[in-house]
């Protein structure tokens, strides 16, 4: 939708900044000696409505079921 309203570029460079951010949250709590037991990497999933919640643990269980 964003590519959609902005163009492709300005979609790009806002991915690249999104992640870029994590990256420096990540640095700035190492520098500070902040124990924030982060993971880079992966995926959140965030449910809106009960239907999408019992969609999501359903899935959350597939996936502790079968790896």
């Amino acid at each position: 939708r964003y590519a959609r309203l902005h163009g492709h570029e300005a979609a790009v460079r806002l991915q690249k900044a999104m992640n870029e951010t994590v990256g420096e949250v990540v640095r700035a709590a190492a520098a500070e000696g902040i124990d924030a037991d982060v993971h880079q990497g992966g995926v959140l999933e965030v449910a809106h409505t009960p239907a999408q919640l019992a969609r999501l643990k359903e899935f959350h269980s597939a996936e502790i079921a079968f790896g």
